[in-house]
C-alpha cells in the first residue's frame, strides 16, 4: 500500500473541525466526491 505524509501547519482543533465535518469528506479524501450519513452522529463512536 502506497503511503503519503504531508505536514499540516494547523492547529489540531482546526484540524479536527474539517475531519468531523462530513460534509467535507469528498475535499481531503482523495477519490471520494461525496459522502452521505449510514447511522449515528459522526464522529461518534459507531456511526458511519
Amino acid at each position: 500500500m502506497a503511503a503519503r505524509h504531508h505536514l499540516i501547519d494547523r492547529a489540531p482543533s482546526d484540524v479536527w473541525t474539517v475531519l468531523e465535518d462530513e460534509r467535507l469528506y469528498g475535499t481531503w479524501v482523495v477519490g471520494t466526491s461525496d459522502s452521505r450519513g449510514e447511522q449515528g452522529d459522526w464522529p461518534e463512536l459507531g456511526s458511519s
